[in-house]
């Protein structure tokens, strides 16, 4: 589908909002002599009338229109004249396809901030949600998901400690890499030489900017992935003691460690956790299908999952989480809803549902495979699911994020029991909280005064990280 601007150069949020429908649209900005081609097109034109601007978007073979969207913008806001012409797009292309996304035109990665916005501006809920569908056009499940998920994270962020701040401390290794993963990510073993120079790097790091937020609270330390399991016992005894040595974490509210890998999953490595604090431990199998389990790259079993949940068991954390994925090549609705069956038994306090998403740098999107991806339908049924199961079981949605390249432009959402919602994913996402970040390609996010962020990012390249900090 070839896309024609005229008079604006929206042409990036164009095609964003175009890729909801087609694979490969073709956005051109031109001039208003541009030659219609007698082919079926789209052509968005901002025309200026008596001070008021009107975006028409008309789809056209050749100079015959067969349909079109008009709409006057009265405000000088920039932004409500790219919101005009992007719903003259999505208009356009819903006509042409018969298809109309849940998300409307929000294309980002946080919508729950827009909401959150809206919510500090004064707006009530009805009114959020009247804008809701006929500004970005969100149909009425994404609007009630969000307002649920934005409650929660509104009583959450009210009691983080005042002036404090989160840190992020990434173990970039993995016992083998599955195929739809795009992370910063090695392949090693536990006890490898290559993991224990990462570690002495990374705890000569944590020494090195020790000064920036020495006298600022921690509210919350998360450890993630890769597969942070791959550390031994006396390689998490040294990263925490630095931590101790360095942060404020006698009043921290929440320290996660993203264990990963069931088969990682041992008493020395709980132990260790458990001596040094931890609270919440994340167990990520993904699916309860061991066909599933090899066609993604995994090199554990079923049995593995559920003796890792059983052991963790006996470790009285505060929280488990355990990830699972919807949308994996070959799974059914009936196979999906017995992994989220399967994980309920193990009554873990916190499961995240992710939507598979097609990352540009994963094995998955140069793979044939991809051809024989979930159809749209199913996944939709399968996240259907899992919030009707989880909802049953006193499960309720805490958090929520989106990715490009989607299956079905779906979103991620993280479910709690009352009372064991994370923290830490709620302040990574909306962006209210300065998060320090430490390892190879870490982002640290630094709230200003003003509300703006500024990001540092850490090396990507493993060895060229090591050797900064060696």
């Amino acid at each position: 589908m070839k896309i024609y601007l005229v008079n604006h150069t929206f042409d990036y949020a164009c095609t964003h909002i175009a890729k909801l429908f087609v694979e490969r649209p073709q956005v051109q900005v031109v001039g208003d002599d541009f030659t219609a081609p007698a082919i079926e097109h789209i052509v968005s034109r901002v025309l200026f009338f008596a001070g008021k601007r009107v975006v028409l978007t008309t789809v056209q073979i050749a100079d015959k229109t067969h349909y079109s969207a008009e709409e006057t913008v009265t405000s000088d806001d920039v932004g409500e004249l790219k919101r005009a012409v992007i719903r003259g797009i999505f208009d356009c292309l819903a006509f042409v396809t018969g298809y109309r996304p849940e998300w409307g035109i929000l294309v980002g990665v946080r919508p729950t901030k827009l909401v959150s916005s809206m919510l500090n501006g004064g707006l009530d809920e009805s009114a959020i949600a009247e804008r809701l569908s006929k500004q970005y056009y969100l149909k009425p499940a994404k609007i009630a998901l969000l307002l649920e998920i934005c409650r929660v994270e509104q009583s959450l962020l009210e009691s983080n400690h005042e002036n404090g701040f989160s840190i992020y401390v990434g173990i970039p290794f993995c016992p083998s890499r599955c195929v739809y993963c795009s992370f910063i990510s090695q392949v090693s073993a536990r006890g490898s030489a290559d993991v224990a120079r990462y570690v002495d790097a990374l705890i000569a790091e944590l020494y090195s900017k020790r000064h920036d937020f020495a006298n600022r609270p921690v509210d919350a330390l998360y450890i993630g992935g890769g597969t942070p399991a791959i550390l031994n016992g006396e390689q998490i005894n040294r990263l925490f003691a630095a931590l101790c040595d360095c942060y404020q974490l006698d009043k921290v509210r929440e320290i996660t460690f993203e264990a990963g890998r069931p088969e990682l999953i041992d008493e020395a490595l709980l132990s260790a956790l458990r001596d040094n604090g931890v609270g919440r431990i994340c167990v990520n199998p993904q699916t309860m299908h061991d066909e599933t389990l090899r066609r993604i790259g995994r090199q554990h079993s079923v049995a593995d999952i559920e003796r890792a949940l059983n052991l963790v068991k006996n470790y009285d954390f505060d929280a488990v989480n355990v990830d699972i994925i919807a949308g994996l090549a070959g799974e059914t609705i009936d196979m999906f809803r017995q992994t989220v069956r399967r994980i309920l038994e193990c009554r873990p306090e916190n499961i995240t549902v992710h939507c598979l998403a097609i990352k540009r740098a994963s094995k998955l999107a140069e793979d044939s495979r991809r051809d024989n991806m979930t159809a749209a339908d199913v996944v939709r049924r399968q996240l259907g699911d899992a919030a009707r199961l989880l909802g049953a079981q006193g499960y309720r949605p805490y958090y929520m994020y989106r990715q490009k390249n989607m299956l079905a432009n779906l979103e991620n959402v993280g479910y709690a029991l009352n009372g064991k919602a994370s923290f830490y994913n709620v302040a990574i996402i909306e962006e209210r909280q300065s998060i320090v970040a430490f390892g190879a390609g870490a982002t640290s996010k630094i709230v200003q005064r003003d509300g703006s962020i500024k990001r540092y990012h850490n090396p990507k390249d493993i060895k060229t990280y090591i050797s900064r900090h060696s």
